[in-house]
């Protein structure tokens, strides 16, 4: 885990970010940073951002907003090496979406709390007061919950799958052999090295994790039909005053 409190890193993270011109919204935004900050920030905690339901968004702003996203990806993959593992840090509970005073946890502990508004603004591009796996790395979301989907439809959950196709034998792990094979009979097109390279998180010769294979009924739910998220679980009981 390097570089989560690397105050070289941190420090470069946040400087890049501050340079990004977000004309004509910058004032906004550095006011509100330092505010949220400064523990002065007094707007809807669950829902801060709203300006995509209400306005068109600019070429312009729209190109500084995925400049920014883009930043942040880097930071988070230099921090846990893969996307995956990285957002296991930041979504301790695996909603596979984070609240803003959980995003706020999570962007103090990389070091970049100050721009933490900014962050914000740019990744809950739908305005629904959530930050997800899908708006941070959208290849990859897509490409887990296709996997995830086709899991549910042969074997009615990942868990199900895993124990039927993945981990027959019990083992705590499942080999790359072995997932390739269980791929191939469960009908998965897509790309299965990235899938595997994606949930091997800790890089292990032995294979995939069952805790990180699970992820994927945590994470996109494809089983509960309409009611796909609890958004009452997912709002903090303490927000930022």
């Amino acid at each position: 885990m390097e570089g989560v409190t690397n105050s070289t890193q941190s420090g470069g993270f946040v400087a890049t970010l501050r340079s990004v011109d977000m004309s004509p919204q910058s004032i906004k935004n550095a006011n509100l940073s330092a505010s949220l900050s400064e523990g002065k920030w007094t707007g809807n905690p669950v829902s801060p951002s709203k300006k995509g339901l209400n306005r068109e968004v600019s070429c312009e702003e729209e190109e500084e907003a995925e400049r920014i996203r883009e930043m942040f990806r880097r930071r988070l993959v230099q921090r846990s090496l893969s996307m995956v593992a990285a957002w296991k840090l930041i979504d301790p509970q695996s909603h596979g979406r984070l609240c803003f005073y959980d995003f706020c946890r999570a962007c103090r502990n990389m070091g970049c709390d100050h721009e933490s508004r900014v962050l914000w603004e740019a990744l809950d591009a739908n305005g629904d007061g959530f930050v997800t796996l899908e708006e941070v790395d959208p290849n990859l979301a897509v490409l887990l919950e296709q996997f995830s989907q086709q899991l549910c439809h042969r074997c009615g959950t990942a868990d199900g799958a895993w124990k039927e196709h993945f981990n027959k034998k019990g083992y705590g792990r499942c080999s790359a052999e072995r997932f390739f094979k269980a791929c191939a009979t469960l009908g998965f097109r897509g790309d299965v090295g990235a899938v595997y390279n994606a949930l091997d998180v800790d890089g292990a010769s032995t294979g995939i994790a069952f805790e990180d294979f699970q992820l994927l009924d945590k994470w996109f739910k494809t089983t509960s039909g309409s009611n796909k998220w609890a958004y009452g679980q997912l709002r903090a009981i303490i927000y930022p005053k």
